[in-house]
């Protein structure tokens, strides 16, 4: 992806990961955390229904929300969905070695990754995509694939 930073003219692909909400339970505000390392990222409404490691194109305005920590950077988009599992697509970076992926809500750990080997750390065995999880928090995932 490539965005222009303010007052700069230089261009650069950033890494950005496209986390969509549905209007489901919108009265209920939670704390989205960061996927891999668990730092709190933003407050919102409504149910958490995809993370993709991508821009998605969208109409929404573009915010983006770094990690304080691990310095990922997040961008929220609405979309229209009555699923309550979160689909994730995972992006293993060579450079990073073993990855970890949290649940969003209660910053558990839930996947090691990396390049070729995932494991799944609730049930404790290596898994292939696509697999499905449900975190001891109630968060259900959907884990498509690996990027």
């Amino acid at each position: 992806m490539e965005i222009t930073i303010a007052r700069d003219d230089t261009k650069q692909d950033i890494r950005l990961t496209t986390v969509s909400l549905s209007h489901n339970n919108q009265d209920k505000i939670s704390l989205f955390r960061c996927i891999s390392c668990g730092s709190s990222i933003s407050q919102y409404g409504g149910t958490v229904i995809k993370i993709y490691p991508i821009l998605e194109p969208c109409l929404d305005v573009l915010v983006i929300n770094k990690c304080h920590d691990c310095g990922a950077l997040y961008t929220f988009q609405t979309r229209q969905s009555h699923t309550h599992t979160t689909r994730v697509i995972l992006f293993a970076n060579p450079l990073f070695g073993l990855q970890t992926f949290r649940c969003y809500l209660c910053r558990k750990e839930l996947l090691k990754y990396d390049t070729s080997h995932i494991v799944d750390l609730v049930n404790l065995k290596e898994i292939t995509l696509p697999h499905s999880l449900i975190c001891e928090c109630g968060s259900s995932y959907l884990f498509s694939d690996l990027l």
